[in-house]
């Protein structure tokens, strides 16, 4: 994105933009909503949990439609990228859909929400982090050490949600260390 902020004693700053500084923006904006619909609050526009009436459906199936439009392209030729593409737009609708089967699935099952949280990765950054964390020096472990430090997790330190040194979102769920 293109900015140039000026500064002069009168003024706080001005900020100029170039033209296409608004495209970058508002795809800034989309896969911030993209991943908020997933793991967001309800601050910041989607709840966590699904309901019929949650907007996630009608919100998932206009982004699966962006997504199938939208490719990356090479820097000075502006050429779509052929070779090396980046995954990430295919593992966007890959998630997207996988969650809208699910709901579906659950829906018929006689489910009325679905809490996405339980379907993220942090629990699990966590239990590893711990393993990783055990004896302070298990950073790389074997099969029989990752086994006993999960066993001695398990029945030693089941109480603690969240490891010092975790690189994700502390947990917050208290229904598994009841």
């Amino acid at each position: 994105m293109h900015m140039i902020l000026t500064f002069n004693k009168e003024e706080y700053g001005t900020m100029h933009l170039f033209k296409n500084a608004s495209t970058t923006a508002e795809a800034l904006f989309f896969f911030d909503d993209l991943f908020y619909s997933f793991n967001g609050s309800c601050e910041q526009g989607f709840s966590i949990i699904i309901t019929p009436n949650s907007g996630h459906l009608k919100f998932w199936s206009e982004t699966l439609r962006k997504l199938k439009k939208m490719e990356f392209v090479e820097k000075n030729s502006y050429k779509p990228l052929r070779r090396n593409k980046p995954k990430c737009l295919v593992n966007w609708k890959q998630t997207i859909q996988g969650a809208q089967c699910l709901w579906q699935m659950l829906q018929k099952c006689g489910f009325t929400k679905l809490n996405l949280k339980y379907l993220n990765q942090d629990p699990v950054e966590n239990l590893f982090s711990q393993i990783r964390n055990h004896g302070h020096q298990n950073t790389n472990p074997t099969s029989y050490l990752f086994g006993t430090s999960f066993k001695a997790i398990l029945t030693c330190n089941l109480t603690s949600k969240h490891s010092i040194s975790a690189n994700c979102e502390k947990d917050k769920e208290s229904f598994f260390y009841r």
